[in-house]
């Protein structure tokens, strides 16, 4: 497998570098936001509220993602796929996926709340994060329900409409802890608060250009069959995955002082500019993998695709020495550790974004996410185990050097595995 290095300029032309380009302005808008939020409460908070506070939002994310269970990846893929040839069959698939995230939301929040005290003492043997873990609890059912809006804007490619959303959402986050600040009372609680509020204003908000058609549909069994027949390997990769990548953060909670976590969630907060790239990119790239019909059309798709990720991650490792004076500047003196875990945990998530082509060929085109489920299991016992011991070693910077194992292992495996497939192919040809 080549690719065509003679012109690499040509990809600009092609519409998925258009599509691309206008959520990658959605996600820069995003990440500006989101940098000035994290940012901001960095300063005000101190290393060691701001070190809670971002554990707290690790638990809801987590939660968020395990008990997703491939719901978001099952929208994509059925709406985008039916969605021009049977749109009742696709609005169906859409119901389904709502009222999964609405009484699954339900639940982990009494079961979340009724855990929180269990998990303050005994995991993290921190029992002032009591309160802000029941908080955590309540965003996921937030954070469920606008994913179903981003699900959907990304199923029907609506792709402006899914950067607008995002953008009002973050706006509204940052916009609420400043005024906290400036009028009333700024601390952990009400700063994570407005993080849970902000994205449930988004989905209400997100009505005025989603139809209630979806609502009418009737669905039988075999639809809920077929929805969570794709979605159980993606759902068991969701749950390895979402714990392997912030197993760093897990074992920080427990073997590192709630300052050690603040310095090393300042950088792992610069560094989340890649994964919301990698989701800009994904949004686009998935349904259309999910509606190539031959080989031919998938593998030069992929070729264009592989080529502009790379470009991107080249593009964006200029971008290191700036990152210094931010910290320095910005965040001040108590994050200058900050800057190393960085470097280590930039390069992780570099590697994870050239990840984006082989992986969305293999769940979307070849509709094979079984293999992330085995691999995700793997990983998720390399990355714990490498992130225990190198903690303890190594401290803050050995938890990093773990993510970046994991996210190689995460991009050679798929690689290998796609390439033994194109041989296949050509050989049976």
């Amino acid at each position: 497998m080549r690719l065509n290095l003679e012109n690499p300029f040509l990809v600009i032309r092609s519409a998925t570098f258009k599509q691309t380009s206008l959520t990658l302005t959605a996600t820069l808008i995003n990440g500006i936001l989101g940098m000035v939020f994290y940012i901001f409460l960095a300063r005000e908070l101190g290393p060691s509220d701001f070190g809670l506070f971002s554990l707290s939002i690790v638990v809801l994310a987590l939660t968020a993602d395990i008990g997703n269970f491939g719901a978001n990846t099952g929208i994509v893929n059925f709406v985008s796929k039916f969605i021009k040839s049977d749109t009742p069959l696709a609005l169906k698939y859409l119901k389904i996926g709502f009222l999964y995230k609405l009484f699954m939301g339900l639940a982990v929040i009494l079961f979340g709340c009724l855990l929180s005290p269990f998990l303050a003492e005994e995991v993290f043997k921190k029992p002032e994060m009591f309160p802000l873990l029941r908080l955590a609890f309540l965003g996921v059912g937030s954070t469920w329900l606008f994913s179903f809006t981003t699900s959907y804007y990304q199923a029907t490619q609506k792709f402006r409409s899914w950067g607008m959303i995002q953008i009002f959402t973050n706006l509204i986050r940052l916009l609420g802890v400043v005024c906290a600040f400036y009028y009333f009372h700024l601390d952990i609680y009400v700063a994570l608060t407005f993080y849970i509020i902000a994205p449930f204003i988004g989905f209400i908000v997100s009505f005025v250009n989603i139809s209630f058609e979806f609502i009418r549909e009737k669905f039988n069994k075999a639809n809920v069959n077929t929805f969570f027949s794709f979605n159980k390997w993606v759902g068991i990769s969701a749950i390895a995955g979402a714990t392997s990548s912030r197993a760093d953060t897990f074992i920080l909670g427990r073997l590192a002082t709630s300052a050690g976590i603040g310095v090393y969630s300042a950088a792992g907060q610069i560094v989340q500019v890649v994964p919301q790239l990698i989701g800009a990119i994904g949004t686009v790239v998935a349904p259309k993998f999910s509606s190539f019909d031959n080989d031919n059309k998938m593998f030069g798709y992929f070729k264009k695709l592989q080529l502009m990720v790379m470009v991107i991650a080249g593009v964006m490792v200029l971008s290191i020495p700036i990152v210094k004076i931010v910290i320095k500047v910005f965040f001040g003196p108590e994050y200058d550790r900050s800057f190393g875990i960085f470097v280590i945990l930039f390069v992780s998530m570099l590697v994870f974004l050239i990840s984006i082509p082989v992986h969305n060929v293999i769940i979307y085109y070849y509709q094979y996410p079984k293999l992330f489920s085995y691999l995700s299991v793997i990983n998720l016992l390399v990355v714990i185990l490498l992130a225990y011991f190198l903690t303890l070693k190594f401290g803050i910077s050995g938890t990093a050097y773990a993510s970046l194992v994991g996210n190689t292992v995460n991009f050679l495996v798929p690689m290998v595995w796609f390439k033994k497939k194109i041989k296949l192919k050509a050989t049976s040809s």
